[in-house]
């Protein structure tokens, strides 16, 4: 197994830098940002419970794995990682008109 080494950076360096990218990146503050940029309340939620939950967390995950507890964890990682459904409503369709043209599918599939 090779080890990355890149040019002009020790170990060290790459750590150091590596570390305060990661601290920058889930800052509080970057995980909020981040978070308020999606467009739908339920997305920027889930975007911040994932984040939070998996970087703010890690010793906590750490433990629950080293026990063996993960599958007791599993309703709540698979809420939080499913995708954000959209609500038909918010078409911009009307709904008579979606109804209308779902029945002109089905007609039109049925003949």
């Amino acid at each position: 197994m090779s080890k990355y080494r890149p040019l002009g950076l020790s170990p060290d360096e790459l750590k150091r830098g590596y570390d305060w990218a990661y601290e920058f990146f889930y800052h509080w503050g970057s995980i909020l940002k981040a978070a308020s940029a999606h467009t739908s309340a339920k997305h920027g939620l889930k975007h911040f419970f994932y984040s939070a939950g998996w970087k703010k967390f890690e010793r906590a995950w750490d433990l629950v794995i080293r026990i063996k507890q993960l599958s007791q964890m599993r309703p709540l990682l698979e809420a939080v990682l499913a995708p954000v459904a959209q609500r038909v409503s918010s078409s911009k369709v009307p709904e008579v008109t979606r109804s209308n043209h779902n029945l002109k599918l089905w007609k039109t599939t049925l003949s």
